[in-house]
C-alpha cells in the first residue's frame, strides 16, 4: 500500500504466484473501501491498521480455500430473468401471427384462378421427415486467456 501525501494519492499492488488468487479484483475493490475512509480522514496509523487487518482476513480466507469473491446469485437470476422474458415475448409474437392460420381440407384455397387442373382430389399419401446432426467447429470463438505465474495486479486512486 503506497501513499502519495503531496497529490493525496494511494495505490495498492499485490505481487506473487497466489496473488490473483487471494486478492482478485473484486476482493481489492471491497478491501479499499476498509482503509480508504480512515485516509480521506487523516488517519494514517488507523487506514494502515485496518489495511493489515484486512489483508489477514483475506489471506485466512484463501489458506482455508474459501477467498473473497464476488456472490453471483443475483447476476444470474437477472440473467434468468431476462432470458424467460425474452422467451415469453417471442412465443407471444409467433402465437399472434398464428391466430389466422387453420388447415384447409383442399388445395384450392391455395391454388391461384388461372390454373386449370384435369382432375381436382387431393390424396395425402406419405409424410418425409428428415435430421442430421449440427457439426459445430471446434476452433476458439475469438477469445483467449492468458496466465501468468507470479504476476501482479493492483488498483489506486485519490483519498
Amino acid at each position: 500500500l503506497l501513499l502519495s501525501m503531496d497529490d493525496r494519492d494511494w495505490a495498492m499492488f499485490c505481487y506473487g504466484s497466489h496473488c490473483e488468487y487471494a486478492f482478485n479484483s473484486y476482493g481489492q475493490q471491497k478491501l479499499e473501501k476498509v482503509f480508504l475512509d480512515n485516509f480521506g480522514e487523516n488517519d494514517w496509523y488507523g487506514g494502515f491498521e485496518d489495511y493489515i487487518k484486512e489483508c489477514s482476513v483475506y489471506l485466512e480466507k484463501a489458506a482455508s480455500g474459501k477467498p473473497v469473491r464476488a456472490s453471483l446469485f443475483f447476476p444470474i437470476l437477472i440473467v434468468i430473468g431476462l432470458s424467460l422474458l425474452a422467451a415469453v415475448v417471442i412465443v407471444a409474437v409467433i402465437w399472434q401471427k398464428m391466430e389466422n392460420v387453420s388447415k384447409k381440407a383442399t388445395a384450392n384455397a391455395y391454388v391461384s384462378a388461372g390454373l386449370q387442373l384435369t382432375e381436382q382430389t387431393d390424396h395425402f399419401t406419405h409424410k418425409t421427415t428428415s435430421s442430421r446432426k449440427i457439426e459445430r467447429s471446434s476452433s476458439g470463438g475469438g477469445s483467449s486467456h492468458s496466465e501468468s505465474g507470479g504476476g501482479g495486479s493492483g488498483r489506486s486512486g485519490k483519498f
